[in-house]
C-alpha cells in the first residue's frame, strides 16, 4: 500500500470516521449532554410550580373578594325585600334561590 494513500484516507474519514475512533469520548460527550438537558429542564419545572402556586394565590384571592361581594348583595337584596314588606312570597323566593349552593359562583365543592 502507499503509505500517501493511507494519509488521505485518515483525512476522508469525517465525522463518523472520528466517531468509532473515539467512541469512548464520544458517548461521554452524549452522556453529559444528556444529564445537562434533563438539569435544565428539571429547572424549569420547578419555576413553573412556583409560578402556578402565585397564580393560585391569587386566584383564592379573587375567589374570596368575588365571594364577600355576593353575600354583600344577597344581604343587601334581602334587606331591601324585608325593608319593603309587601310580598312575602317574593322574599321567602328569593332567599331560596340564593341560598342554593348550586347557583353560588365560585363555589367549589371539597370532597
Amino acid at each position: 500500500m502507499d503509505p500517501s494513500f493511507a494519509n488521505k484516507n485518515q483525512q476522508n474519514l469525517g465525522f463518523i470516521g472520528h466517531v468509532m475512533q473515539r467512541k469512548h469520548s464520544f458517548i461521554h460527550v452524549l452522556l453529559m449532554g444528556g444529564v445537562l438537558l434533563l438539569s435544565m429542564k428539571t429547572a424549569g419545572q420547578k419555576y413553573r410550580i412556583d409560578g402556578l402556586e402565585e397564580d393560585k394565590a391569587s386566584l383564592q384571592e379573587d375567589n374570596e373578594s368575588l365571594m364577600s361581594k355576593f353575600t354583600n348583595l344577597k344581604k343587601g337584596l334581602l334587606e331591601d325585600e324585608a325593608a319593603k314588606g309587601n310580598n312575602h312570597a317574593f322574599i321567602s323566593r328569593l332567599q331560596a334561590l340564593l341560598s342554593d349552593p348550586v347557583s353560588e359562583p365560585g363555589v367549589v365543592s371539597k370532597k
